[in-house]
């Protein structure tokens, strides 16, 4: 420990003064004062956590430190101030790494407790964790030749913050599946569909123009803000019109620019290399696996000049192998319990992944796949229709199908509003305490404060 650090038998309030003193500025200082206090009034009892989270913030991990726990709550995030967070995430941006994504952490070999292993208890220990800049959310990364098909090599994990002693840094490269392995057997012997990719652009979830397909001949295609004719592979979003343009979507298309690189490559992969000036986001499930989220539960922030991997065909294929199954033991079940009658349990599940482009505030550019699910619910309609008929069980799925869709389409509607909610929530809190410090601030230069009003 540093000399005139604290140690766990002082007070709370000469932890909290010490802590505050090695943070990084990304937080303002209320919130960080406390997720801080919070932290430190959760160890009072375990003397051993503290000292080792002391030891390694006021030495900024020049040693060794043992795992600090605190107790996972339900859905895993930590409310400080009113806001909520990851705990391992909220305390790496106050003590490392300011400008942290949620997506760029793992955590060391020895780390015990460590969030993604899902124990009742969570490490908090900043130094557990290492930053792996990912290219989906971090710097850019070297990308191949336009229309290469070979993959890159994984990239080496970087830190852009606090160089870290050897102990806190073995050089861990991205999951397996990012490599490039021994051959794989293709997943289908069946020559490619003429058209590779569909895109469909949107104002305010309404389409502007028609449906761009980009085909088989062409593995790469560029989507930009100019107006050159499209054809080929290249789609220009600029000469598209809209009678109902609004200013919110015009000052949105101002930000596409040179756009967004989209490459096919290998049976059916498909990567992405921002090249406008901004971030663009992403819905993609093979992102969401990447992140270690729930299908659906994340959109992906990819800055300028990164180029990364959006959908994994194997992935998708081995999605349809398993609700294969489940539409397989669901017509079974239902066949055991006799037509007309679906036993508590059995249904069959749709979840093909769709991927969403967007630059802020709206969302002008939308690439869909929605040719490639209807061959996908096509294929299972086939399948369950021959089981069907195997099972000897006059049973019309259809209408549960399309009940599933419909329900899917409500759910996906409600995440966005909610999600638009939760965005001007925050604004508006954030507004409210930039006007209380500066009402505050007049308050304390015309004299103190009125009598009645607390001095914090």
């Amino acid at each position: 420990m540093s000399l005139g650090a604290p140690t766990s038998s002082d007070a709370c309030l000469s932890i909290v003064h010490s802590l505050m003193c090695h943070r990084q500025g990304g937080e303002n200082e209320t919130f960080a004062k406390r997720a801080i206090e919070s932290l430190v009034k959760k160890l009072k009892e375990k003397k051993d956590e503290l000292d080792s989270l002391i030891a390694a913030i006021t030495t900024n991990g020049a040693h060794p430190s043992k795992c600090v726990t605190i107790q996972r709550t339900l859905d895993g995030r930590l409310q400080v101030a009113g806001r909520k967070g990851f705990p391992h995430v909220i305390y790496a941006r106050l003590w490392r790494w300011p400008d942290l994504h949620k997506n760029e952490l793992k955590h060391v070999k020895f780390c015990q407790f460590a969030f993604d292993l899902k124990y009742d208890s969570v490490c908090v220990n900043p130094y557990h964790y290492e930053r792996v800049v990912a290219p989906a959310i971090g710097e850019p990364v070297p990308a191949p030749p336009l229309g290469g098909s070979q993959p890159t090599p994984p990239p080496q994990p970087s830190s852009r913050s606090h160089p870290q002693p050897p102990l806190h840094h073995p050089n861990h490269y991205w999951p397996p599946h990012h490599s490039s392995g021994p051959y794989q057997q293709p997943v289908s012997t069946h020559p490619g569909p003429e058209f590779w990719c569909s895109i469909a652009y949107f104002e305010m979830d309404v389409q502007v123009g028609e449906i761009f397909k980009v085909p088989s001949s062409c593995p790469v295609v560029v989507v930009d803000g100019y107006v050159d004719p499209s054809g080929g592979d290249r789609f220009c979003l600029g000469q598209l019109s809209n009678v109902h343009r609004t200013d919110a979507s015009e000052r949105a298309r101002l930000h596409i620019g040179k756009g967004v690189q989209l490459e096919c490559r290998g049976e059916g992969d498909v990567w992405m290399r921002c090249l406008s000036d901004h971030a663009v986001f992403v819905q993609s499930y093979y992102l969401d696996r990447e992140a270690g989220r729930a299908p659906g539960d994340a959109v992906h922030k990819i800055y300028p000049g990164a180029y990364i991997k959006v959908f994994d065909l194997r992935q998708c294929h081995r999605q349809m192998q398993q609700q294969a199954a489940t539409a397989q033991a669901a017509a079974a079940a239902q066949a055991a319990a006799g037509p007309g009658n679906i036993p508590e349990g059995a249904g069959v599940g749709l979840g093909l992944g769709s991927r969403v482009l967007c630059w802020p505030p709206s969302r002008p550019l939308r690439r869909e796949s929605q040719v490639e699910l209807r061959e996908h619910i096509d294929s299972l309609a086939t399948e369950l229709c021959r089981i069907n008929e195997d099972q000897k069980v006059a049973l019309d799925l259809d209408p549960y199908v399309k009940k599933l869709l419909n329900a899917r389409r409500r759910v996906v509607l409600v995440n966005n509003i909610l999600q638009n909610a939760q965005e001007r929530l925050r604004r508006l809190n954030h507004s409210v305490a930039k006007e209380t410090v500066r009402r505050r601030a007049m308050l304390e230069a015309a004299g103190g404060y009125p009598q009645g009003l607390p001095g914090k």
